[in-house]
């Protein structure tokens, strides 16, 4: 029994060991958040400037995707983005998705309007701009229907 009792102590003592490895040390993984956290940043200033240049040159669409992902890594940094990158990328997704929204409309395209509104009032809530401009075409989608019935 002793030794039975010795192998089962063994056993456990053992066992025990890959937990011991597996723990973190908690400095070490502060630091690795800090510096996801700096990588993140750069990301976004970098992907801010192909947005801002594309916007400058007139593509809309591929603006509109490089605010997209701008605005998914502010989400994701939370409040660790500078106000100026968190500024810089609500105004020039709102422009962008603004434009994209008059353009759709004055071609008639009503529902891909609406789709480029609700994506800026979905960062920017309170816009008054984006805001009168969904009632706006809101109402033309509603007379369409109408005219249709």
């Amino acid at each position: 029994m002793t030794k039975a009792s010795s192998i089962l102590t063994a056993l456990l003592l053992c066992s025990g060991i890959p937990t011991a490895w597996a723990q973190v040390n908690p400095s070490q993984t502060a630091e690795e958040e800090s510096v996801r956290r700096q990588e993140q940043s750069i990301l976004l200033r970098k992907t801010l400037e192909s947005a801002q240049t594309a916007q400058k040159q007139g593509d809309l669409k591929v603006a509109a995707t490089l605010y997209e992902k701008a605005w998914e890594t502010v989400e994701s940094l939370g409040g660790g983005v500078a106000e100026p990158e968190r500024a810089a990328t609500v105004s020039g997704f709102v422009s962008v998705r603004m434009a994209l929204a008059e353009k759709a409309a004055k071609e008639g395209n009503y529902e891909e309007a609406n789709t480029q509104i609700n994506r800026v009032l979905r960062v920017d809530p309170n816009n008054l701009k984006a805001r009168n401009f969904k009632r706006d075409n809101d109402r033309r989608v509603e007379e369409i229907g109408r005219a249709h019935v």
